[in-house]
């Protein structure tokens, strides 16, 4: 498996979750205590992130960290 693909699957459940509670990328890095350019670097696949940080956004997000990886 390309490890590429699991960022960008992160990427769009983040983005879709978000949108779903009609929150803003400001909002969600608030709720993750993360920084909002953060928010968007990861929206677009654009870093790794560990898995302290994937668990934040899944506390942001009121999410099982399952609902961000799968």
């Amino acid at each position: 498996m390309f490890m590429g693909n699991i960022r960008i699957r992160i990427a769009n459940n983040v983005k879709k979750i978000r949108s779903k509670l009609n929150i803003s990328q400001a909002e969600l890095a608030f709720r993750a205590g993360l920084h909002d350019n953060y928010i968007g670097r990861i929206e677009s696949a654009k870093c790794n992130i560990s898995v302290e940080t994937l668990e934040k956004l899944g506390v942001g997000l009121n999410v099982k960290l399952e609902q961000l990886i799968r």
